[in-house]
């Protein structure tokens, strides 16, 4: 990376040319704008070099993420592996073979449009395929309401397995509303869930409306691969009833709490609007169910009910939680 940095830039035009030749001979027909926007496209990236974000030469950009793709290309996680496509010269080829099979197909589209998700799931279920893994990044967080209900009838309508993952990504900003987040986590944070999960609480017309409500759902990717390879985890379900005098922007949140240890296992749920909540991937314990209340962007809540003790060596159903208005 750092000699390529520092390689003199040379070929610019020649590459473009190249570009509308291979698109000529596929039988593309360009317009002007389409050559000078696939022109504006090679110099940017000539520009940006191996430094270039993806912010990078956007108007209006707030430029909150400065990570350059030489950053992307030469990270590691925590055990010191790395995964980009140029980590070796096999995941290189991998990936290049993959170009070269014209198995990696960019698609435009909306994810709360009638057309595009809907398109990929025909195409999989007449090849007897399933989604396997749907990288959303945070683009619920444009959605809410009737866009956001709208791209996830789309997604009900993906053939899917058990298997199948969402992969979500939270900036700075909305990290406050991810209940498993901790500091050591940095600036950023990336989440899993089983799509199987949303289509579910899609159907059941219990879905998220906001992005918000979204990472409150989610839990620790460490959690979900335990749950994963242990059958041994359990689903708690139950309603808290006496809920009144809350504020449009109050929300209640139940919470199973191991103890007040740091190393105390605590789980949680948004409590639905008809007082019920469901907490999935609980290992087999005792905990301590209470009623939390808090609100819309906040990061601080208080106790709202009396603590009721939950012995999970099974699923646990009918748990009741009576709120306590203060």
């Amino acid at each position: 990376m750092a000699a390529f940095e520092k390689a003199p830039s040379e070929g610019l035009q020649k590459n473009i040319e190249a570009v509308k030749g291979v698109l000529a001979k596929h039988g593309y027909t360009l317009s002007a704008e389409d050559v000078g926007r696939i022109s504006l496209i090679q110099e940017t990236f000539n520009r940006g070099g191996l430094s270039i974000t993806a912010e990078y030469s956007s108007p209006g950009s707030p430029g909150g993420i400065p990570v350059t793709f030489a950053d992307l290309m030469t990270a590691t996680d925590k055990n010191g592996q790395s995964w980009s496509f140029l980590s070796s010269e096999a995941a290189y080829r991998y990936i290049r073979e993959l170009h070269r099979k014209n198995l990696i197909v960019p698609l435009v589209g909306n994810f709360a449009g009638s057309t595009a998700i809907r398109r990929v799931g025909e195409y999989l279920k007449q090849r007897s395929s399933i989604v396997t893994v749907f990288y959303l990044s945070n683009v619920e967080y444009y959605l809410s309401g009737p866009t956001m209900r709208a791209f996830q009838s789309n997604v009900s309508t993906l053939p899917i397995d058990s298997s199948s993952m969402l992969i979500r990504w939270s900036p700075r900003p909305t990290i406050p509303s991810v209940p498993w987040y901790t500091l050591d986590m940095g600036p950023v944070v990336s989440m899993l869930s089983p799509i199987s999960e949303l289509v579910d609480l899609y159907k059941a017309n219990k879905a998220p409306t906001n992005f918000s409500e979204v990472l409150r759902g989610t839990v620790n990717p460490a959690l979900l691969a335990n749950f994963r390879q242990d059958p041994s985890l359990r689903m708690v379900t139950g309603r808290v009833t006496g809920i009144a005098g809350l504020k449009p922007t109050e929300l209640l949140r139940v919470s199973l709490v191991e103890n007040l240890r740091p190393a105390g296992l605590i789980l949680s749920a948004d409590v639905a609007a008809d007082g019920t909540f469901e907490v999935r991937n609980v290992a087999p314990r005792t905990y301590q169910a209470i009623v939390l209340r808090s609100c819309t962007g906040c990061s601080a809540s208080r106790v709202a009910s009396a603590a009721v003790n939950v012995v999970v060596d099974k699923d646990v159903t009918n748990v009741r939680l009576e709120f306590i208005g203060q």
